[in-house]
């Protein structure tokens, strides 16, 4: 092609320096009786080289035009590619999770996030209930707050309005340390409530407490810091999230009664 685009390119500059050097010749009045076959030879040549140059510039731009076309195709399928790539990785993460066998799950995409509360893309029409919970892997993210029938809300420990009775356990140990109640302020987790005499130490590993009506020993986070003051009746532990809510694309959602 860019061979095919120089070769008119030549012949034009090549009959520009000939019609140059007739006109020079004209002027001096060498070829006055010349000048009409002249014509007639080279303007149908010039004529050929302007419309050849002409198609191939519409050529040229018709394939770049149609090869942008592609391209976007291509980036479109790359997107899809990578988007069922990260639907199957957290599938195969689901799959590998200590979750009760018995439980049905239905993956769903999140569409928004604001202020503790996740935008979910599915609903009642999809057979999902009020009580439904989601996990990431096997890590508790948010109970459904309101149902519609192709969407739903689902309410995170972040929200302000989220209070989440939980234990702590040592990773390490068997049984748990201390309870809780699990609270957000300032977009920040709180254990408070837990009494002055248990000792729960950084890292120890905050899960849901099935005395709260949700599934058990469902990690929700891990600690950070502990606050604690000698006068107080309780002590406060400042808590990590284990996932973060706003950096996940897909969760599971599931009926776990």
């Amino acid at each position: 092609m860019e061979n095919t685009n120089k070769s008119p390119i030549k012949i034009f500059l090549i009959l520009i320096s000939l019609s140059l050097l007739i006109f020079l010749a004209d002027r001096v009045g060498m070829l006055s009786s010349t000048k009409g076959v002249l014509e007639n030879i080279f303007v149908p040549i010039e004529r050929f080289v302007y419309q050849k140059k002409i198609s191939l510039t519409v050529d040229s731009s018709s394939e770049i035009a149609q090869l942008q076309k592609e391209n976007r195709k291509l980036v479109n399928l790359v997107v899809q590619l990578e988007t069922c790539q990260k639907e199957n990785n957290d599938m195969r993460r689901l799959l590998n999770a200590p979750l009760p066998s018995e439980w049905k799950f239905l993956p769903a995409k999140i569409i928004g996030f604001n202020e503790g509360t996740i935008l979910l893309d599915k609903g009642s029409n999809q057979k999902l209930g009020s009580g439904s919970i989601a996990v990431y892997e096997n890590i508790y993210v948010g109970k459904i707050s309101y149902l519609g029938e192709n969407f739903s809300r689902l309410i995170t420990p972040l929200s302000p309005y989220s209070k989440i009775l939980a234990v702590v356990k040592d990773p390490q140990q068997s049984g748990f340390i201390a309870r809780g109640l699990l609270v957000s302020q300032n977009n920040k987790l709180y254990l408070q409530k837990i009494l002055l005499e248990v000792h729960p130490q950084v890292n120890d590993l905050v899960l849901t407490d099935i005395q709260g009506g949700l599934p058990p020993d469902l990690p929700i986070g891990k600690i950070t810091k502990i606050n604690k003051k000698d006068n107080d009746i309780f002590q406060e532990a400042e808590i990590e999230p284990l996932v973060g809510y706003q950096r996940i694309s897909n969760l599971f959602l599931t009926n776990f009664d």
